[in-house]
């Protein structure tokens, strides 16, 4: 694990953060821009669900709401049929990197709700190993995303496809703007300070990513990221223009304890026993993106996360700061433990924790 040597006195994010720069006070400059968020509140998405609840009337389902049997879109799927008393038809997308914990998660609430599930399963293994190779050949940072190839296209396009065959207006997604991320974009611009130049640099300069049967892939997941669902590009508003996507997070506050405390004790679920964190343990290609960037840059979108919370008032930097050393230190058995299960059920020969 690389060391870091110095953190923005505000926040968390170090000095290997790409294009950072601090003030005299040593304060970031994306604490400096940051906009605190403003939730459209709860009243507002009341009215949201009335006006689509007396669209559908006729049909079986109100809405579909995309779960992984993580923590976020259980509490969604919970607060909608519960409180919201949404007719709800669960998505589930499985990439063949699925946690047993996420799955057993998915099958009891599901079956606790009588609410139906349609899974779609698409083996991701041929991109991810590839990938995989590309990035032990020629690292660079910029191209971990790489490893998740085909998952953003199966998330968004599959509920939204599962939607329009169902007649079912709205999707929910379960993203909160605290998980945003400024790196992965910044990476690309480094050298060129345009992304998509710098991303047709970083696959220039590393052929093995380049397989003329992943092209469509590549152009599907890209035109799916978060800056073409919010707001809805014209790309996706041709191909989904009858189904309203929609963040839970961005009406309802997102709180932590308030979520884990919910779904333990009224849905009895459960995050694997040997971790602190219940956030994204669900995909165990997380433990790959976490190894490769805390062995070349010292941080991971859990920097992010904590840091956006100290931001917002949620925690302070000093409890902050000792929760990602705590989770850092949890974690990395545990993270060698999946990248040498999954290396040995795909057979994959790389010394990958020997890598970087």
């Amino acid at each position: 694990m690389v060391k870091i040597r110095n953190r923005c006195s505000k926040c968390l994010l170090p000095e290997t953060y790409p294009n950072i720069s601090y003030n005299g006070d040593g304060v970031c400059k994306y604490c400096l821009s940051y906009t605190p968020i403003e939730y459209r509140g709860e009243t507002k998405l009341e009215n949201l669900l009335d006006t689509y609840r007396n669209q559908n009337k006729g049909e079986k389902y109100d809405c579909v709401v995309a779960v992984s049997g993580g923590r976020d879109s259980t509490f969604t799927l919970y607060e909608l049929v519960e409180v919201y008393n949404m007719r709800v038809l669960a998505y589930n997308y499985d990439n063949g990197f699925v946690n047993e914990q996420a799955k057993n998660n998915l099958k009891g609430i599901t079956d606790a709700f009588g609410v139906d599930l349609v899974t779609i399963k698409h083996d991701q293994t041929k991109y991810f190993r590839n990938n995989l190779i590309a990035l032990s050949k020629k690292f660079s940072p910029a191209m971990v995303p790489t490893l998740c190839l085909g998952c953003r296209y199966g998330i968004v396009s599959g509920a939204c496809k599962v939607a329009m065959r169902y007649k079912v207006p709205l999707v929910f997604f379960s993203s909160s703007r605290l998980e945003n991320t400024s790196f992965k974009n910044e990476f690309f611009k480094i050298r060129y300070n345009k992304r998509v130049v710098g991303m047709a640099s970083e696959f220039l300069s590393n052929p093995f990513y380049f397989k003329p049967s992943f092209v469509p892939m590549y152009v599907k997941d890209y035109f799916h990221d978060d800056s073409h669902l919010h707001p809805l590009s014209p790309w996706l508003k041709l191909l989904y223009g009858k189904v309203k996507i929609v963040e839970f997070f961005d009406y309802v506050q997102w709180d932590e304890k308030r979520i884990e405390n919910t779904i333990e004790k009224e849905l009895k679920w459960k995050k694997p026993k040997d971790v602190k964190s219940s956030w994204r343990f669900d995909c165990l290609v997380d433990s790959f993106k976490d190894h490769f960037y805390l062995n070349s840059v010292g941080f991971t979108e859990r920097d992010d996360l904590l840091s956006n919370m100290i931001r917002e008032g949620m925690i302070s930097r000093e409890e902050a700061l000792q929760k990602l050393m705590d989770d850092y230190e949890n974690q990395r058995e545990i993270r060698e433990n999946n990248i040498r299960s999954v290396l040995e059920e795909f057979k994959i020969d790389i010394p990958i924790l020997h890598k970087i």
